[in-house]
Order: C-alpha cells, then structure tokens, then sequence
C-alpha cells in the first residue's frame, strides 16, 4: 500500500512519510498548483489507512445515534437508539443516548412449512406433490431443514431446490435427531411434513474465544467492559440488564456446556473484588427472593429462600451421617455430623486450627456414649472443664465454635441429660450435678466434678 500512495503523491507533486499511524504528505514541487487533487487523494489514502476502523460523530435518533449496526430478520431495519418519532417523544425522556455498536434480532416463522399434501421422502431429496408450496422460491442452499416426525425428528441441509416439481435437494442425506446424534443418515417416513429455516433460539451477541494445545496464548477473556470514571459526579455502570415486556426466566445464567464431553463447570461462578458491596438487591415487593436455592429445579422441598424484607423461609445444610467403625470425619468442609453408632466408639472431628470463628454440630442419635476427639489432639472447652476429649451422651447434641486453637462448646444439651447403663461408671461426667443410674446394681451416683473418668462420681444411693 506504500507504494502505491508514494506513486500518488509523486503524480501530485508530493513525497510521502509516516508519523505514527498518520499519513503526512509533503509538497516538492509548488510550481503544480493542484491543492484540491492533492486533498482528494490524501483523503482516500487516509481511508485506505484506517479501512478498519469505522468512525462518526453520532446525533439524534436511530441509525445516526450510532456508528454500526447489526440487525438480524428484520424487514426494514433501524437500529432502536432512543427510537424517538417525534418531538413529545423526546420530552418523556430526558436522557440522550449514543451507541458505538448497536445489535439486535428478532424472532421470525419458518421460510417454509408444510404439513400437507403428498410428500415424499428420499434419501437425496423431499418432493411434495398436490399443494402448493408457500415461499418455496424463497429457500436458499445453507438452510437447515427439519421433519415433523415424533418423538425424533430428521434433520439436513438445503443442496438446491427445484421450484417447478417442489423438490428440495438435501446435502449427505437424513440424519435422525437424537441426544447421542446419529452416525449414519436414514430415509424419514413419507407423509409426515416438514419446515425449512426454523430458527428456535435468537442470539444477540455470541462472543467466543478458544486456547488451543499447542499455541503460545495463555490467557482468555470473552469480554472486557472497561470504565473510565474521570469525574466526581455523574454515574458508570458496567451492564445495565432491562427487561423492557413479561417476566423473563433469568437475567444472568452460568452453566457448563451440555454439548461438549468434557465440559467442566466454574472454579469461581462469581467474584467480586474491590466492591463496597458484592451483592445488593433491591425490590417494591416484600414477598419477592432476595436469594433462591433449589435442587433439580424443585423450589418448593429443596434449599433455602430468602425474602426481600429479610425472612429466611427454608435452610438445610449438609450433613454427614457415620456409623459403626466410622471413626473420623471425611471431608474438611463437613458442618454437621449424625452418629448413628451402636458401640461406645471415639469419634475425631477436624482440628480447630485455621478455622476461627467456624461451627460444627454433633448429634449422637445412637444408643451409645461417644468419645469425641480432635485432629491433632487439641482441646474441648465445656463449662469449666478444658481436656481434650469430650463424651457426648446418646439421644443429645453439641455445638463448637473455633477460636482457632479449640473447640468451645456454646450450645446444646450435652449437660442436660442423665445416664443410665450397666456397671460402675467410668465416663466424664459433663456437669456437676448429673446423675448416674447402675441399671445392672440397682444403685445412683451423682456428678461432684467434671472431665475426671471414675472419681467424677459419688454414690447416693445403697442397693436394696
């Protein structure tokens, strides 16, 4: 392209250098008198410098409130920036738009759809006889075209299409539409109709970006909005998300891919840095969610819901059930343990360390004491008692908090319930005060310390 512009400028009486991205030409020769060629072919060259870079000063309404525009399936299309028609229009909307790049699309029927007449299905073609076909001269090669049948529909492309007999001609014949695909094609039924450019889901922007083994990119982003506040006042928003009819079924949705194998979900699905808050609702109606969680799409028994005016309606944790010979806790995430043990067992929870200001829940819902431990042997702390062990009686519960170095019990009724078993007692007794009962000897015992096996125990009762 140089060269080109230097032979130009040489015609005109003018050499050529590059400042930056900018064109400069100088005159040599003042004896050619021809300022207004010269502006000519300096404007084209800066066009053809800048051919891909679209700019202009927008003003008013629709097309001229933009820059570019991309409209799909529509028949007289005009970019709906403001979208004002007249003056009073103008003056119930104090705001005045400009668009670098506006897109939109629109939903439309099928180019053709039959669904009578004769028709005839063959492996290279669809031919139908004893009506006529609606915008058939409409059809153009690209167009996918799909069946009636049920519950599994064929589906191909358009090759070419014969007006005159009403035979559309298809590429690589019919293939079946099913969840796994289909690796062969098949012939469909005759006599079952069929729709031509049948467009089920509309897209206004679909940005893609792809790391492939092998290159040298590292890093991808499908989209970048970037804000330059420069200014005290005035406000800037990354994404404004309007819903300008009826109730639409989500504003935001993030999901992995159903199509892909492969295909894995988010490490992080949402993440806010630097924010004063990371997530602020806001709505007229009380009884509307601020948050909704539900499994399966069952809203009503799964998860938790959170009003507008802050009533919590539904929580459920996870919790994790052990059994006999199911010592330890399994996961270093898990909150909520059930014991459902039929033997006196020692039972470890995780360690306090790194977990300050953490809960766990314990219910031991078997029929025996359970021993409960901590990772790496550190303390439990109970009333007055400090140890690192603690029994937890059958058919009660604890609740710990960490302070990052033990596990405190704040509540439950761990120290609430009296014990019944067979023989001598040799277990901690929990408060001083509870009572032991020998069922085997017939005789009580009282608790007159705590955390100290056997001497915890004073008898009250004699044996009859």
């Amino acid at each position: 392209m140089t060269t080109i512009i230097g032979i130009l400028a040489f015609l005109f009486g003018y050499t050529v250098k590059k400042e930056g991205e900018t064109v400069v030409l100088e005159k040599v020769n003042q004896s050619r008198n021809r300022e207004s060629e010269v502006e000519s072919v300096k404007q084209d060259v800066e066009k053809l410098w800048k051919r891909d870079v679209f700019s202009k000063n927008t003003y008013g309404t629709f097309e001229t409130a933009t820059v570019l525009a991309a409209i799909a399936n529509e028949d007289k299309p005009r970019p709906q920036v403001l979208g004002l028609t007249s003056t009073k229009q103008a003056s119930q909307y104090k705001e005045r738009d400009s668009v670098a790049f506006y897109c939109s699309n629109r939903s439309v029927s099928p180019t053709v759809f039959v669904n009578s007449g004769i028709i005839t299905y063959n492996q290279k073609y669809v031919k139908v006889k004893g009506v006529v076909i609606n915008n058939i001269e409409k059809i153009i090669p690209g167009m996918l075209i799909d069946t009636h049948h049920t519950p599994n529909s064929w589906t191909s492309i358009v090759e070419s299409v014969d007006v005159n007999t009403q035979t559309i001609y298809v590429k690589d014949g019919w293939y079946k539409v099913k969840s796994e695909g289909s690796s062969h094609p098949t012939v469909p039924t005759s006599g079952i109709g069929f729709e031509v450019n049948r467009i089920s889901k509309i897209w206004g922007v679909n940005n893609n970006v792809f790391l492939h083994e092998g290159d040298t990119t590292e890093k991808a982003v499908a989209e970048e909005i970037g804000l330059f506040k420069y200014i005290n006042e005035g406000s800037i928003g990354g994404i404004d998300l309007v819903n300008f009819q009826k109730k639409a079924t989500y504003g935001i949705q993030v999901r992995k891919s159903g199509l892909t194998e492969n295909a894995e979900g988010f490490g992080h699905c949402f993440v806010a840095k630097d924010s004063e808050a990371a997530f602020v609702f806001h709505s007229l109606i009380s009884n509307n969610y601020a948050l909704l969680s539900f499994l399966n799409g069952n809203s009503t028994n799964d998860g938790f819901m959170i009003k507008a005016d802050g009533e919590l309606n539904k929580l459920k944790l996870l919790v994790s059930t052990f059994e006999n010979n199911q010592t330890k806790y399994s996961a270093s995430d898990q909150k909520i343990f059930l014991l459902k043990k039929s033997l006196p067992e020692t039972f470890t929870i995780q360690s306090p360390e790194g977990k300050a200001g953490e809960f766990i829940f314990i219910l031991n819902v078997g029929t025996e004491i359970i021993t409960l431990k901590s990772e790496g042997g550190k303390n439990f702390v109970y009333g007055d008692v400090t140890k690192n062990s603690m029994q937890l009686p059958n058919k009660t519960s604890v609740i710990f908090v960490s302070d990052g170095l033990s596990w405190f019990a704040v509540a439950g009724n761990y120290n609430q319930v009296n014990i019944t078993k067979k023989g001598f007692p040799t277990i901690n007794a929990t408060h001083i005060g509870q009572t032991y009962v020998d069922s085997t000897n017939r005789v009580a015992y009282i608790a007159v310390q705590t955390g100290n096996g056997s001497s915890d125990w004073e008898l009250i009762t004699a044996k009859s």
